[in-house]
């Protein structure tokens, strides 16, 4: 499970599934999964302030053109709760995509989610914001038990992540980061992620290697003995081996770029994070045009940088960054392979 737009990146939104084995949610465009509930991205869904009913701008699947009483990640718990029982009856392996809407903007929560915090004088906005992330809690906390239940908690990989930092204007906090959603400095990027397989991992674990959702596509794969698409570039890595507790270091980089022009000749963002540094830069014409360098080990808020201190560091992830950069202009472009998903979809 993860939330948003990170795990869709990085499996082609199910596109190395079978379509009887992947239910997707949420973001439906450009997907090849066949199974999906949600909202078109050119159509918000919103909630209505009066009633607290969900109501759906666009939810072609279900044909749903009435409000949906109660919380949304409710909603969105009970169709994931459906196609786990499925699944479990078939004695069939699956992929569940879960993409809670909380807490995007607009969010309103309702009771039972709300009582504690207007009890603890929080302002009208706090409430809404910490109960709608206890309503996502509980449906987690539900989807877990399940798999409890159901006996396939032990070799079922739950994988939860958030997608950016807090939006400009909501009571989320970076606990310190610069920046928040949108920004390429640690506020924006830098999510909680969690992972929980029984089988595997028989105890508690911190790791501080940086991992990103494009690379669960790769680790999904060599966890079933898959092959690696050919046919396009990926950018993720296995990370089976940092799971496993057999290496704690990535093998390759994490780049980002944000946002990209369609021409590439206007000033964007980009970053590129390894194990210990990271490069923060404004960029231009596919290329970096000024860069930062931060020891992410000791200096997690980027408050220095140390590009004359370590420039032959600084050096090397510049050069390493404007080869990804080509890369991502070549996709965008469609040119040397860009990967693209013709969209199907059946009802669930």
């Amino acid at each position: 499970m993860a939330t948003e737009r990170s795990t869709p990146t990085a499996t082609t939104n199910c596109g190395c599934f079978k379509p009887d084995m992947c239910q997707n949610g949420h973001w439906p465009d450009n997907v090849a999964c066949n199974n999906y509930w949600g909202q078109n991205l050119s159509s918000f869904g919103h909630v209505d302030t009066a009633t607290h009913h969900n109501i759906s701008a666009d939810l072609p699947v279900h044909n749903l053109t009435t409000p949906i009483p109660g919380d949304d990640s409710e909603y969105i718990g009970d169709l994931a709760e459906s196609f786990i029982r499925r699944q479990a009856a078939s004695d069939k392996p699956f992929f569940l995509y879960l993409p809670f809407h909380t807490v995007h903007v607009r969010y309103i929560a309702v009771e039972p989610y709300v009582t504690k915090y207007k009890a603890m004088g929080y302002s009208a906005e706090q409430v809404d914001y910490y109960g709608a992330i206890s309503a996502m809690d509980t449906q987690i906390g539900r989807i877990r038990a399940l798999l409890r239940d159901l006996k396939i908690e032990d070799n079922t990989v739950l994988w939860f992540a958030s997608d950016n930092g807090p939006e400009d204007g909501t009571p989320g906090s970076t606990n310190g980061l610069r920046g928040r959603k949108r920004d390429l400095t640690e506020g924006g990027i830098r999510v909680p992620g969690l992972l929980e397989w029984p089988a595997k991992i028989k105890s508690h674990r911190v790791v501080e290697t940086p991992i990103v959702s494009s690379d669960l596509m790769p680790s999904f794969l060599e966890l079933v003995e898959g092959k690696m698409p050919d046919d396009r570039p990926v950018d993720g890595k296995s990370i089976l081996d940092i799971i496993n507790g057999v290496s704690t270091n990535r093998s390759a980089p994490i780049g980002f770029a944000y946002h990209i022009p369609g021409d590439f000749d206007k000033s964007y963002y980009c970053a590129w994070v390894d194990n210990q540094y990271k490069i923060f830069a404004s960029c231009q014409g596919g290329k970096v045009a000024k860069s930062y360098l931060y020891d992410l080990t000791k200096d997690k808020a980027e408050t220095t940088d140390l590009s004359d201190k370590f420039p032959d560091i600084a050096k090397a992830m510049v050069s390493q960054l404007n080869s990804w950069l080509k890369s991502v202009e070549n996709s965008a472009k469609n040119e040397s392979g860009c990967y693209q998903v013709k969209t199907s979809y059946m009802e669930i």
